[in-house]
């Protein structure tokens, strides 16, 4: 797997989660909008991007 796909798995989640990782009120796509639910998953299961060199330093200050 090349970085440019991992890295859109990690930017686009919900193209992969399986419908059974949404809320139930969320499970279809007409119900709630991508970005939405992408900020979701995000926030659920503190999914992260990887960082570009040299950004290491601004990670640690905001944790």
């Amino acid at each position: 797997m090349s970085a440019i796909s991992s890295f859109r798995i990690l930017y686009h989640p919900v193209a992969y989660a399986h419908p059974s990782h949404l809320p139930e009120a969320w499970r279809t796509k007409e119900r709630a909008s991508e970005p939405l639910l992408n900020y979701w998953l995000y926030r659920r299961y503190q999914l992260t991007a990887p960082l570009k060199p040299g950004m290491q330093h601004i990670r640690r200050r905001q944790s």
